[in-house]
C-alpha cells in the first residue's frame, strides 16, 4: 500500500510540474511574440527616424541655400528674410519631430530589453 500511494504521489507531483511547465513554456511563447513584435516596430521606428534625418538634411541644405541666397540679395539692397524665417521654422519642425523619433526609439529599445531580460 504504501509504494502505491508513493506512486500516486509521484504522478501528482509530475502532473503539477507538467502543468507549471506548460504554463511557463505559453508565457515564454507570448514574451517571445512580444519582442518579435517589439522589434519589428524597432526597425520601422529606426526606419522613420533615417528618413526624418533624411529629410532634416535636405531642410537644412535648402534653408543653407536660402540664407545664401538671402544674404546675396540683401547686399544688393532687396531682402528674403520671411522666406528664410519660414524655411528656418521649418528646419526647428524637423527637427523636433527628429527629436521625438528618437525618444520613441529609445523607449523602444528599454522595452526590448525588458522583454529581453523577462525571457532569460
Amino acid at each position: 500500500v504504501s509504494t502505491q500511494s508513493t506512486g500516486a504521489f509521484v504522478l501528482l507531483q509530475l502532473g503539477k510540474f507538467k502543468d507549471s511547465l506548460e504554463i511557463k513554456t505559453k508565457k515564454i511563447q507570448s514574451l517571445t511574440e512580444e519582442l518579435d513584435k517589439l522589434k519589428a516596430e524597432n526597425k520601422l521606428d529606426k526606419e522613420k527616424l533615417e528618413q526624418q534625418k533624411a529629410r532634416n538634411a535636405l531642410l537644412q541644405s535648402l534653408a543653407d541655400k536660402e540664407k545664401k541666397r538671402a544674404d546675396e540679395q540683401e547686399k544688393s539692397g532687396s531682402s528674403v528674410r520671411f522666406r528664410l524665417e519660414e524655411s528656418e521654422a521649418t528646419v526647428e519642425y524637423a527637427e523636433t519631430v527628429a527629436e521625438q523619433y528618437k525618444k520613441e526609439a529609445l523607449e523602444m529599445r528599454q522595452d526590448l530589453r525588458k522583454a529581453e531580460e523577462e525571457l532569460t
